[in-house]
């Protein structure tokens, strides 16, 4: 099902007595669908006399349902939208001429090719960036224009700088190359922002296609060169709001504005994406639509009135799912850096995993936790994920070991009524607490299978290799299994359900000869099979420990699927982690979501365990769940962990490979959690100098959902006992997101060891901030901030540093930090700074 881009179909005309039954009819249909929940559904309605009327954002299915519908009498589009041309510049070639291509980046596909450098004293790759930038506009596989033109190289200036020489001198190879080349005449353009108007028309009169920025000043573009070439095509950028940006040049001599702000481009650092401003960036977008064969039948230039017209592109939006390659606008993270009315930045949001592994099990957590709510809002933690609530297999079980979904501390079962955690009482006065603070709470769903079974049941089975499950390592046999549950503390209650030999499709243990090994439950008929829709991982992964439930029987289906509509209801949720995805049906995962989405989950927030360090892996599961889902981003941990391990290692790479590279909405990123800390199954160790900067690149920049760890904010208990990591700073690092990291970045990763970024602001969130951050000697990084910051002093709102860095009328600040550390510099006048000030208390297991 695809969401339909155009704005608000019109339906008019409906009888009166017709609109409310017609109305609720709408409603309810895009409700009860978990993918319309991305879409906007009725947005106004109208009513003149007998006249009746509404606008509304619908999908193609339910746009068919409506005008199928008796009581309508007409419907009509609001505002058509560009259609993309399938060709995607085919056979065409833009000639980029520019500070080079970085040719290797994986969203060009092999499709940009070296042209010529004219500057033979330095090496022919992109030494400033823009020349990548301009190349992923026009032809990048997610934010081209046209996704499968070749793209030619022509390194034109080197470090933002070139002489009106080499300029000439590019465009000369340019036109001979595309004019002695067979087949590239006719199919060719030429992509500048400099050059002599002359030299432009002279290209033009040989064939050539020649489209130009209008320049950035602000100014008439009939006094600029070569924006005021007759022959030239000229290109002024607009907003998202079709307002000219207050830098584009504008005039008769501007043939087109198209997206120039904030527009994705493909990054010059690592294989992501960068949000750009710039004419210059208008100019392969109109570029390569004058390639497309559809552009002259839509949009006929010579008749264009007043050489005018109108081209918008969606932009970036990081924080919302992703439904299609181009992401929708977001006042959050693509607002132009040029202020002006717009609507609020949303406030940026951050996670906390509320637990470690080692918490005491006093049933005291849940308590604890409470008090500590108001507080962690404070500080930037919205939404916390909160440990396995269900009744585990004893009262010291952290939940993973579950033996009751239903029970939350509720019954006498397994030794206690409390689980590790707590009462359910005491849970529901956290959920409501952090409710009141606009807290939201984010369930631990532990599906996958039971513990601490009540009796053991005879069953067939056989062992199965423990490397790959596919394999039987011997005849079937009867064995003894603990796989009967029936729950006798609740009675009943909430569900009737009782667990059998026949529910499970593995166990780890046969009772009768005890022997412990992976044994496939076979059946009645000795053919039952692992599930299907698991990870490959050691031929079939569905078995992980305990009893292993089966989502191919009907009634574990649905006591399961009851059991996550009762929680809905019960406990006030934002959304839920689901534990060990890759072991269980992701076919039933997708029916649990959809079912939930329908009753009671609209807006919920769904993340998984997916701990995998194959990106691949991870990508095509994301795919096949739906944009909605994320992952946690398991290979950035290990690049953490691995950088941390050397002082002195390149910190360039440090998103290589990583899921919020290639996935930036779907990622949840992540410094440690409980699986990762000392003495756990998963560890992965980062070293404790390198934290912050871990910290600071998930929680201060524009890409992932960032997830801050309970053990870093209040310390580790058990035998192995550390305090809180970042010398306690950790809380200071998600204030400042809250207050300070918003709009554009800008990215100076152009040194090893030493990593600077800018925030840049919004219109009404409009400080900014700057990171730098070193894991070898002292940093120093020259960034800019913007000229509306000058005069300003910036200083570390982490206090690590005490220099004071006086913002230069160019907008540019020497920014520093000390060695192996990180600094986050802010104007010291900032609204918010005050707030730096209050103490953070980490002690919450002092009464």
């Amino acid at each position: 099902m695809t969401k339909t881009p155009d704005p608000a179909p019109l339906y008019s005309c409906i009888d009166k007595r017709d609109v409310e039954q017609h109305l609720d009819w709408i409603h309810d249909t895009h409700r009860r669908s978990l993918s319309r929940g991305q879409t906007s559904e009725v947005e106004m309605t109208f009513g003149i006399g007998d006249f009746h009327a509404y606008t509304g954002e619908f999908d193609e299915e339910l746009l068919a349902e409506i005008q199928a519908k008796d009581e309508l009498a007409s419907a009509d589009v609001d505002h058509q939208t560009y259609m993309y041309d399938s060709s995607a510049g085919t056979g065409t070639f833009a000639y980029v001429l520019d500070s080079g291509i970085r040719i290797s980046h994986a969203d060009f596909q092999g499709r940009a090719i070296k042209g010529t450098n004219v500057i033979p004293e330095v090496a022919h790759d992109d030494d400033f960036g823009h020349g990548t930038h301009v190349a992923g506009t026009i032809g990048s596989v997610r934010f081209g224009v046209a996704k499968n033109a070749t793209l030619v190289d022509v390194k034109t200036t080197r470090v933002a700088y070139g002489t009106t020489a080499k300029i000439i001198e590019a465009l000369e190879w340019s036109v001979q190359n595309i004019t002695n080349t067979p087949g590239r005449a006719g199919k060719s353009v030429v992509s500048m922002s400099l050059a002599l108007n002359d030299a432009v028309d002279a290209a033009t009169a040989l064939g050539v296609f020649v489209v130009v920025g209008a320049g950035n000043d602000g100014k008439d573009a009939s006094t600029r060169s070569p924006a005021s070439a007759p022959t030239a095509f000229t290109v002024g950028a607009i907003d998202i709001n079709s307002t000219r940006a207050r830098w584009s040049n504008f005039g008769p001599s501007v043939d087109v504005f198209a997206a120039g702000v904030d527009t994705g481009v493909a990054s010059d650092q690592g294989e992501g994406t960068d949000l750009e401003s710039s004419p210059k960036l208008t100019t392969p977008d109109v570029l390569f639509r004058s390639l497309l064969s559809s552009l002259f039948s839509i949009f006929p230039l010579p008749q264009i009135p007043e050489r005018q017209f109108i081209l918008v592109l969606p932009l970036l939006d990081p924080s919302k799912p992703l439904h299609s390659l181009l992401r929708q606008p977001s006042a959050a993270t693509a607002q132009s850096p040029i202020m002006g009315d717009q609507e609020p930045t949303p406030e940026n949001h951050t996670m906390m995993q509320g637990f470690e592994w080692y918490v005491p099990a006093d049933q005291k957590h849940w308590v604890r936790l409470e008090k500590h709510v108001p507080q962690l809002k404070r500080f930037g933690v919205d939404n916390i994920w909160i440990p396995p609530a269900c009744k585990g297999s004893s009262k010291t079980g952290n939940g993973y070991d579950i033996y009751d979904l239903y029970d939350l501390g509720e019954f006498d079962q397994k030794g206690s009524v409390a689980t590790k955690w707590g009462t359910k009482e005491e849970l529901l006065k956290l959920a409501h607490t952090a409710k009141d603070n606009g807290v939201g709470i984010y369930w631990d769903a532990v599906l996958n299978h039971k513990f601490a079974a009540d009796r053991k049941e005879k069953c067939l089975a056989a062992e199965v290799d423990s490397d790959d499950r596919t394999k039987f390592v011997s005849d079937k046999y009867e064995i003894d299994a603990w796989v009967g549950y029936d729950f006798p503390g609740r009675k009943g209650k909430y569900s009737e359900q009782k667990y059998h030999w026949y529910h499970f499709s593995g166990v780890d243990y046969n009772a009768r000869n005890e022997k412990t090994a992976i044994y496939k439950i076979l059946g009645d008929k000795g053919d039952q099979q692992w599930a299907e829709s698991v990870d490959d991982e050691k031929g079939n992964y569905d078995f992980l420990m305990g009893s292993d439930l089966d989502y191919d029987h009907p009634e574990v289906v649905k006591d399961v699927l009851n059991w996550g509509k009762w929680l809905a209801q019960e406990v006030p949720l934002q959304g839920i982690r689901f534990d060990a995805i890759k072991h269980y049906s992701e076919d039933f995962l997708r029916q649990f979501i959809t079912e939930l989405d329908k009753e009671y989950g609209k807006g919920w927030f769904f993340v998984g365990e997916f701990w995998k360090d194959s990106l691949d892996d991870m990508s095509e599961y994301l795919q096949r769940m739906g944009r909605q889902f994320t992952l946690f981003d398991a290979p950035l941990v290990y690049n953490f962990s691995e950088i941390s391990k050397g002082n002195g290692a390149d910190m360039r790479k440090v998103f290589d490979g990583t899921l919020v590279q290639k996935e930036p909405i779907n990622a949840v990123t992540l410094v440690m959690n409980h699986d990762t800390q000392p003495y756990q199954a998963l560890e992965a160790p980062i070293e404790g100098w390198f934290k912050p900067i871990a910290y600071a690149l998930i929680l201060l920049r524009t890409d992932g959902y960032p997830c801050v760890w309970y053990g870093d904010i209040y310390g580790i208990k058990g035998e192995h006992p550390f305090p809180p990591s970042c010398g306690g700073a950790v809380p200071k690092m998600t204030l400042a997101r809250k207050l300070y990291a918003y709009g554009k970045q800008a990215d100076y990763f152009d040194y090893a060891t030493c990593l600077g970024w800018v925030k840049y602001g919004t219109w009404d969130r409009p400080y900014g901030c700057a990171v730098v951050a070193s894991n070898a000697g002292p940093g120093s990084k020259r960034m800019h901030v913007g000229e509306m910051h000058a005069g300003e002093v910036w200083t570390d709102v982490l206090g690590w540093n005490d220099r004071e860095v006086t913002i230069g009328d160019d907008g540019f600040g020497e920014f520093v930090c000390s060695g192996t550390s990180v600094s986050i510099f802010v104007n010291k006048n900032a609204d918010g700074r005050d707030k730096f000030n209050e103490e953070f208390d980490s002690n919450i297991y002092e009464e």
